[in-house]
């Protein structure tokens, strides 16, 4: 549902103030949540709001990630502020469910639902308490074309980076969308049963902590593509090495690669898209990046079990680390390289280095105006 409301979405946050709209978003999820506890036992309305909740969600994340780099205090910190959220993202994740199961051992789910309202709330006044210009700046650019819906969809089908980072895009998630339902028969297979999956699931986030952080310090003293290139080659890594483990241990090593993996790329990609996309326009274009990989990680989810029944839960990691390895290549073959110089945690960003003639190399420094960004 999200991807499909995207256009509005990312036009929402390209139109009005983003910390208005952000806040509205959040208020609107609060008020749908109260809803579910009042109507617990009516199974049909609690469907019916949860995707009324996912659409007032809609606009938060493009909203959020197209104002942030005018709120970072310095350009070469926007991957770290990225990276920051990811892990927040990531923590949450993790811990609601644990939080939920732990209230539902002494309470019912209305007491879930309000809490989870709570959460809402609690976010709209931290975001109240953000100071800075929130407002999306305005151009005379009569390419960026303000009122289109379509126009995220359009930049992208035009960058010469973003175009092919956005196939990639799709095909890594596409791969991620089939290892999904690949988890639960794998842990059956290997006979771990519940707690088994609970702990690919868990490394895999875990994977993402660290992957996350080492996306900030890559994307600063390598180019987002390289970045991108060598992240496609980790996640390929781990998902085959999922695949192909004799042993559960191995499993969750693999597991651990994958999440690693998937925040570098997140990360970098994040970071690609708001250095390369004018202000006017960037939530649009995060909105359709958004949707490229719900879309194609929906498909996956739609493709597994085609693929489980055909190859197993092995070889259906095994497709998703293949179509990393084919995005690694793609990448190749468009001028992308690998990162050349890993640095240090915490250390001083790098210039970057970018190799002449390259399709990948971003072909402006930073928020250049979009006529200069799109090939005619």
């Amino acid at each position: 549902m999200p991807a499909l409301a995207s256009p509005v979405a990312g036009l929402i946050g390209d139109s009005f103030d983003r910390k208005r709209v952000m806040i509205a978003s959040e208020m609107l999820g609060a008020f749908c949540f109260l809803l579910m506890a009042v109507v617990t036992p009516a199974p049909v309305a609690l469907i019916l709001l949860r995707v009324a909740a996912s659409l007032a969600a809609a606009p938060f994340v493009p909203a959020s990630g197209a104002a942030l780099p005018r709120l970072v205090s310095h350009s070469e910190e926007l991957p770290s502020a990225n990276a920051k959220i990811a892990q927040a993202g990531i923590i949450g994740g993790l811990a609601g469910p644990v939080v939920a199961a732990a209230i539902l051992l002494i309470a019912d789910a209305q007491v879930v639902f309000v809490l989870n309202a709570a959460t809402f709330v609690l976010s709209s006044a931290l975001l109240m308490s953000i100071p800075g210009d929130f407002r999306p700046a305005s151009t005379d650019s009569a390419e960026s074309n303000p009122s289109a819906l379509a126009a995220g969809f359009q930049y992208l089908k035009g960058h010469r980076v973003l175009r092919p980072v956005t196939i990639g895009y799709a095909i890594i998630f596409f791969g991620v969308g089939i290892t999904g339902p690949a988890e639960v028969v794998l842990s059956n297979d290997f006979d771990v049963g519940a707690t088994g999956l609970a702990a690919m699931t868990a490394i895999f986030s875990i994977g993402g902590l660290v992957g996350a952080r080492i996306g900030a310090v890559l994307a600063k003293g390598n180019t987002p593509p390289a970045v991108l290139t060598s992240a496609s080659a980790a996640l390929a890594i781990g998902f085959i090495a999922v695949g192909a483990a004799p042993l559960f241990a191995l499993v969750l090593v693999g597991m651990a690669v994958g999440g690693a993996a998937d925040s570098v790329w997140r990360v970098a990609h994040e970071y690609l898209v708001q250095t390369e996309t004018p202000d006017d326009v960037r939530s649009r274009v995060l909105a359709a990046s958004e949707a490229a990989e719900l879309a194609a990680m929906t498909f996956g989810f739609l493709c597994a079990g085609i693929a489980i029944s055909l190859t197993g839960a092995a070889g259906a990691f095994a497709i998703g680390g293949i179509g990393s390895l084919i995005v690694f290549l793609f990448f190749l073959a468009k001028g992308a390289r690998p990162v050349r110089r890993p640095i240090a945690l915490g250390a001083r960003p790098l210039p970057r280095r970018q190799d002449a003639g390259s399709l990948m190399r971003p072909p402006s420094r930073r928020l250049a105006p979009l006529a200069d960004q799109v090939t005619r």
